[in-house]
């Protein structure tokens, strides 16, 4: 297993998420909604950025990976970013009792299942529910898949990854290049998203 791989890959996939976090961060301020709330955004963002900018900077960037190094990394994120996404969820005093509750919900965003343990979702601060949607929206196409479209050309072997994030039993590609193809997908995603 490439250790150099998954820690440079999850380097810039934490300083990624760290910046989607900061998202509900902004709806909390268009909402004016009380610091506290916009501080358990703010916190895990700039945790897990620095996390991301240690490794950035003491790890080269490896584009070379094989099918074991591609499934661990999907693995870890998923982990990862489940736990952090929960964070602001078990920081909010109400619905989110305990943190198992909390990371339940933040894995039922990413994994888009929509499932929520919340008394009363409506009642919950916009942020909140922001999030709770942008996770869905993230885990839609895959935080692995966005990451092969935004890094830099890794290598004919990011379908490994690509397989690795998609659901079924088969992967076809729409564009001879893997990043071309998570380009279009996202486009596709967001512009339908901004219509409806």
């Amino acid at each position: 297993m490439k250790k150099e791989f998954i820690l440079s890959s999850l380097a810039r996939l934490n300083m990624l998420f760290a910046g989607m976090m900061l998202f509900p961060f902004l709806v909390g301020i268009i909402y004016k909604e009380p610091l506290r709330y916009l501080l358990d955004f703010f916190i895990p963002a700039l945790i897990i950025f620095l996390s991301g900018y240690i490794l950035y900077e003491k790890i080269e960037f490896k584009k070379t990976f094989n099918t074991k190094d591609a499934l661990t990394l999907v693995a870890i994120c998923w982990l990862v970013y489940s736990i952090f996404g929960a964070i602001p969820l078990y920081l909010y005093p109400g619905d989110f009792n305990t943190f198992f509750d909390a990371f339940f919900e933040s894995v039922a965003g990413f994994s888009t299942t929509g499932a929520t343990i919340a008394r009363d979702v409506e009642s919950l601060p916009n942020s909140i529910i922001f999030w709770r949607s942008f996770a869905q929206f993230i885990g839609g196409l895959g935080i692995i898949s966005l990451t092969v479209s935004i890094l830099p050309k890794q290598s004919k072997k990011s379908t490994m990854i690509m397989k690795a994030e998609s659901v079924g039993p088969t992967f076809g590609k729409i564009t001879p290049k893997v990043a071309d193809q998570s380009k279009v997908l996202y486009t596709i995603y967001i512009s339908m998203t901004l219509i409806t």
